[in-house]
């Protein structure tokens, strides 16, 4: 839930930010948001011939961070430039993440393993569902940098194995 919720959940904010900080239209939004998904087609194969050669554990784990900061680009730098190619990192980022969890859970010891999966992907949804509506309160009051650095710090705190929202 946190993998999702603080990379790819945090696409409706950054619709905002660059409406208000670069003045884009609806079309010009929806081409930033969507690096982050052409990133996390373009960079699967290879973050999971990279988890069967470091494992899942550090995957998640390098995921989170450099998610975390890239977050904290994506909410505070004056560039668009920069921020589009910090959007971008964050997509694999979030691939390391949401691969790296899949893969342990797969790989994990005892039985049920596909049901395991179906509880990672409900958590996934949520996160993306509940990402939104926790945020958006914060989002107008103090800018929109503070859910970025509010979102940081969470990821930063638990490496992809915090449930909480």
């Amino acid at each position: 839930m946190l993998g999702w919720g603080a990379l790819g959940g945090l696409g409706f904010l950054l619709a905002f930010r660059v409406e208000d900080d670069f003045g884009l239209s609806p079309s010009e939004r929806g081409v930033v948001l969507t690096v982050f998904g052409l990133a996390g087609i373009l960079s699967s194969r290879p973050v999971g011939m990279l988890i069967d050669r470091v494992g899942a554990r550090a995957i998640v784990l390098i995921g989170a961070v450099s998610g975390a900061a890239l977050v904290v680009v994506v909410g505070t730098v004056p560039w668009l430039v920069v921020l589009g190619v910090a959007w971008f990192l964050a997509g694999i980022a979030s691939q390391f993440i949401l691969v790296g969890v899949n893969a342990a859970v797969l790989g994990g010891p005892g039985g049920n393993r596909g049901g395991a999966v179906s509880v990672v992907q409900a958590f996934r949804f949520g996160g993306a569902a509940f990402s939104s509506p926790a945020d958006a309160g914060v989002r107008r009051r103090p800018g929109p940098r503070v859910p970025a650095a509010c979102r940081a710090a969470r990821c930063a705190r638990s490496p992809g194995h915090d449930s909480t929202p």
